[in-house]
């Protein structure tokens, strides 16, 4: 039975490459390019097994590349305060700002710097996967 990752990213070609590599190793993978729509997924009952989510991005299809903003942190709390769900969400992200990076830290989510080879990315999800059902 493969794992199911929830891939939450507004650059649709980054995502695309990264999920690739996943699938290539066994994940099934459902993509989402706004957090809007991975929140209505999830709402609906799509169950993950782990979550990766870029951290800036448009909140919504409606909002413009200007308005791009730290959704990734948001979303992380909707997640774990509003869904309740403790699956291990990983955050990619090229933001070195540690007040920020602090802020996504307090909803329990791993963070990966950017760029990260999609080899490395599919070892941590498999290594977090496998430390959370350890748990």
């Amino acid at each position: 039975m493969s794992n199911n990752i929830l891939y939450l990213d507004d650059d649709k070609y980054e995502m695309l490459g990264y999920s690739e590599r996943l699938e290539f190793d066994g994940f099934s993978v459902k993509y989402c390019l706004t957090p809007d729509e991975a929140y209505n997924l999830l709402k609906s009952g799509y169950k993950p097994d782990l979550i990766v989510s870029d951290l800036i991005m448009r909140q919504s299809s409606q909002e413009t590349a200007n308005e791009s903003h730290y959704a990734g942190v948001n979303f992380s709390k909707l997640v774990r305060e509003d869904l309740k769900i403790n699956c291990p969400i990983i955050i990619l992200t090229v933001v070195t700002e540690q007040s920020v990076l602090e802020t996504v830290k307090k909803h329990d989510v791993i963070i990966l710097s950017k760029p990260i080879p999609p080899k490395q990315l599919s070892s941590r999800v498999k290594e977090a996967i496998q430390k959370h059902k350890n748990k």
